[in-house]
């Protein structure tokens, strides 16, 4: 007997939750399937049952196990994370891609807390909870203070890749999880998931190295305010909604960390001396030498006083429409390599 000719009985909600959480519209899973959308809804709605080859055909599709139409309800999921995107551009679904990868970051949450318990290990995370209150300059001062990396050590890091790696280790100090895992850029640059434990912060390799330092702590201030998100950080946020307060927070936290006060005078020695030779020039020669982005370069310039609002919001402009640099983990990386940068030395330690 053929694939074609075996029925399959799906339970009408399975059948729709599959394609809906995977980010399918009826017309398009027709399409797949090569049939009227009109029949797609009737198989959805139990009135005609799917033979296995369309079942399978699904499953590529959704990116799901021929099994998962097998169950007897849908399971519960997590919510999504909460949407800090603020440019309206970025006010949309979320692509198919983006949902497989919230789908691996929840895979590999409930994976780490599964090890960990299994191991006697806590999955508690070593943090101190803040508010929007606060301000974030001296909550970042105080973590930067407790890291125990001081700016010299900073600077001598052979280059980001080491910085984001020492980093990364000091916040998977605290037991929290951090991921890279390529997203679609124009739709996430990281997000973090608070929701369980471990805590997971997961950032974009599809971008700049410099951009993912940057991005790491700014999920990590969402942790400090115990938010659930999915974030944009490098743009200007002018609203005055509770998310923008949210994401100015966080920018500010994360550019105060890793460009603490004393470097204020000697960027606005450079900026002073070297704007004549152009804006650009010394956003790059400093964007190296502290392992950060220009953008965070340009938020501590801002609050310095060195650079003006207008200036800010022409870079940022000018950032929008440069193309983002590759990402990726480097050259010469084996699949172990690549493997202990996906997913940290710590989690594949378990």
């Amino acid at each position: 007997m053929s694939r074609e000719s075996i029925v399959v009985q799906v339970e009408p909600a399975v059948m729709q939750w599959l394609r809906t959480s995977s980010g399918w519209t009826p017309v398009e899973a027709s399409k797949r399937l090569g049939v009227r959308e009109d029949a797609y809804l009737k198989m959805e709605n139990g009135e005609i049952r799917p033979t296995l080859r369309q079942i399978e055909l699904l499953a590529k599709a959704f990116h799901r196990p021929v099994a998962a139409f097998l169950l007897p309800a849908p399971p519960e999921e997590p919510l999504l994370p909460t949407d800090f995107r603020l440019i309206p551009r970025d006010k949309k679904e979320f692509s198919r891609k983006m949902r497989r990868v919230f789908r691996k970051a929840r895979w590999l949450q409930d994976s780490s807390r599964e090890l960990m318990t299994n191991l006697s290990f806590s999955i508690e995370p070593s943090l101190r909870k803040h508010t929007l209150s606060e301000n974030p300059a001296t909550v970042a001062a105080r973590e930067r203070e407790a890291s125990g990396i001081t700016l010299q050590q900073q600077m001598k890091w052979k280059d980001s890749y080491k910085a984001f790696s020492a980093w990364r280790d000091y916040i998977e100090g605290k037991n929290i999880r951090v991921f890279q895992i390529s997203m679609p850029p124009e739709e996430a640059r990281g997000f973090s998931l608070t929701d369980k434990k471990p805590y997971l912060i997961v950032v974009n390799t599809a971008d700049d190295i410099n951009a993912r330092i940057f991005t790491l702590f700014h999920e990590y201030a969402h942790l400090l305010l115990s938010e659930t998100s999915v974030c944009i950080p490098e743009f200007v946020a002018i609203e005055s909604d509770e998310t923008a307060k949210v994401e100015r927070w966080c920018n500010r936290f994360a550019a105060e960390f890793l460009l603490p006060q004393q470097t204020k005078q000697q960027l606005a020695n450079e900026m002073q001396a070297g704007r004549q030779q152009g804006l650009g020039k010394l956003l790059g020669k400093y964007s190296s030498k502290f392992k950060v982005s220009k953008y965070a370069l340009f938020v501590r310039m801002k609050e310095f006083n060195i650079v003006t609002d207008i200036e800010l919001k022409q870079f940022v402009e000018g950032l929008k429409r440069t193309e983002r640099k590759k990402g990726g983990f480097g050259r010469g990386r084996t699949q172990l390599d690549k493997c202990n940068q996906e997913k940290g030395s710590n989690y594949v330690s378990l």
